[in-house]
């Protein structure tokens, strides 16, 4: 008798029809995902070619403990944690085993997640991407260029730059306007490439004029070499080596560190690094975790620095303005020690003398909002910090 078959009470089991539970086991394929269906599968396997070794016939808390133990020494914390996801669908779904009640488990698999530094894709800056932009040659890297601008304007994914059709584009001269009708989360979403200071649209134009007449597809990326496209599509591991050799070509280092998440962490970053908030960073990329959202942003030197700016153009103003767009007074939203261990955060390990204590003290004497209780010792704190740092922050030439 299987698991599945113990773990239902005999009254139920014996209560379903057989067209039934027929019905319902031919349904259970599709509760997979379709593009990793084979590799739940397979985790399924060795788990139970684990159990058939170990001599294990009921899958208890005991034994996922002792098999992802044993797997711990062998795998990171990430691996493990896409172990349990797989298993944990693919037992529920084949066994009616529910290990997402196993608390031990998970309680394991966070111990062993304390400390583990997820290894993550490079991303580039402006200056990089204007740099590879403007100087790289037409005849070699142009359609790594349109690859560029699009990838990053839309947070794209591999897949979705090697499904983009011409159909799904907009627009000419000034503005593109992308459609991305199908992505992972399938959720469609659209952006769109305005022409700003830097127009790259003709980049753009210049790439779809060499588009063969007797293309058969209607996909856009079509292979380039030597100023000429061909007939045959782009395919998709050669978009994920398109980051790699844009960081080559600029000789940046750890060129093998640009993955294929390169141009979606890039575009995350940016935009995070313009001020945007968390709602409009999860629509633009079409995340609906916030916690997976922020963690394709960068946390770049360059982001810190604009972040230490812009707090203190909020001392120098006296206030706060609110994701609504309305302006507070800023002490019902920050401390003056509070701003000063985010400002020494966000610098991070500089070696310059800073402070911003006079403006801040001024405000404190004058905004009515400040309990006269704490108003004379916090002035009083303010006037004698000091901020270290490496950079000038008034200096930079990142400001």
């Amino acid at each position: 008798m299987s698991v599945h078959e113990e773990s239902e009470s005999g009254d139920e089991f014996m209560c379903t029809p057989p067209e039934v539970a027929a019905m319902a086991e031919s349904i259970m394929p599709e509760l997979l995902p379709e593009k990793s269906r084979n590799r739940y599968e397979k985790e399924r396997e060795r788990f139970f070619n684990w159990c058939k070794m170990k001599q294990v016939k009921r899958y208890t808390e005991t034994v996922l403990l002792a098999y992802f133990v044993e797997k711990s020494g062998k795998l990171k914390s990430s691996t493990l944690w896409s172990m349990y996801s797989m298993l944990k669908s693919m037992l529920i779904l084949q066994d009616n085993v529910d290990i997402s009640k196993y608390a031990k488990l998970q309680s394991f698999l966070k111990r062993k997640s304390v400390g583990h530094k997820p290894k993550k894709s490079l991303t580039f800056t402006r200056q990089q991407i204007r740099t590879f932009l403007e100087e790289a040659p037409d005849e070699t890297f142009l359609m790594m260029k349109v690859a560029l601008i699009l990838g990053v304007a839309g947070a794209c994914r591999r897949e979705e730059l090697t499904k983009m059709t011409v159909n799904d584009i907009q627009g000419e001269d000034t503005f593109l306007l992308v459609t991305i009708p199908d992505s992972k989360t399938h959720v469609p979403r659209t952006f769109s490439v305005t022409e700003g200071k830097e127009n790259w649209i003709h980049l753009y134009q210049k790439y779809k004029a060499l588009r063969p007449q007797n293309a058969q597809t209607s996909r856009l990326f079509l292979n380039y070499k030597m100023g000429k496209c061909t007939v045959q599509p782009v395919g998709i591991n050669t978009f994920g080596a398109i980051p790699k050799k844009i960081a080559s070509y600029l000789k940046l280092p750890n060129a093998s560190s640009f993955t294929s998440h390169c141009f979606r962490r890039t575009s995350a970053t940016l935009l995070a690094n313009a001020g945007a908030d968390l709602l409009s960073l999860k629509r633009h990329g079409g995340w609906r975790s916030s916690t997976v959202a922020e963690g394709y942003v960068d946390g770049s030197l360059q982001g810190k620095l604009e972040a230490v700016t812009q707090l203190k153009g909020m001392l120098m103003a006296g206030v706060y303005r609110r994701r609504d767009g309305l302006t507070a007074p800023l002490l019902q939203y920050i401390t003056v020690r509070h701003f000063i261990k985010r400002v020494e955060g966000l610098a991070g390990s500089v070696k310059c003398t800073r402070t911003s204590g006079d403006h801040l003290a001024d405000h404190l004497s004058i905004n009515p909002s400040v309990n006269p209780k704490y108003m004379e010792q916090e002035a009083a704190a303010v006037r004698t910090s000091r901020i270290q740092s490496t950079i000038s922050i008034k200096e930079s030439s990142m400001i």
